[in-house]
């Protein structure tokens, strides 16, 4: 244990300077550096928002892939489902549905995985008093479930919303 009179060695500090150094720039590349990929863009945004809860600065991140990226439909699919995230995190469900109505190319594959942003949409379109639109794309997205079992979590919807 140091009293107050002992100093750090040289070595030692030696050893807290690199470890600022990584620190810094690993939070350089987590945050800052411009993302090239929409898999990195992605990525950025999800590390804004869930340790920083920065939801706007995560919705620039990804309308930035959007414009800027190249892409196919795809992933223009992915970049407005996680925008449309982002939007429902905040509570701003009419915002998040246009983002989500720009998803359609994720549901075009016969066999889809399960990713629990599923819920929301549902959840988002029913909050606005599309009651219709949630029916339907829970409908839609229950039958993935003899390819992907988790699409089972879907039912805890049902008896919530839908009550029929």
């Amino acid at each position: 244990m140091l009293s107050s009179t002992q100093t750090i060695s040289t070595s030692l500090k030696i050893v807290y300077v690199i470890l600022a150094f990584i620190l810094c720039f690993s939070s350089f590349r987590v945050f800052f550096r411009p993302a090239k990929t929409v898999e990195v863009c992605i990525h950025r945004a999800t590390s804004w928002s869930k340790y920083l809860h920065a939801h706007n600065q995560a919705i620039s991140i990804l309308k930035y892939g959007i414009n800027n990226l190249s892409k196919n439909a795809k992933d223009t699919a992915k970049l407005n489902f996680f925008i449309g995230m982002e939007y429902y995190y905040k509570r701003d469900y009419s915002n998040a549905t246009i983002y989500f109505d720009k998803t359609s190319e994720l549901f075009k594959a016969a066999k889809f995985p399960f990713d629990p942003g599923y819920l929301s949409m549902i959840v988002s379109y029913y909050n606005i008093g599309e009651e219709k639109k949630a029916k339907t794309l829970y409908k839609s997205l229950k039958k993935q479930e003899k390819y992907d079992i988790r699409f089972k979590d879907l039912e805890a919807l049902e008896s919530r919303i839908f009550h029929s």
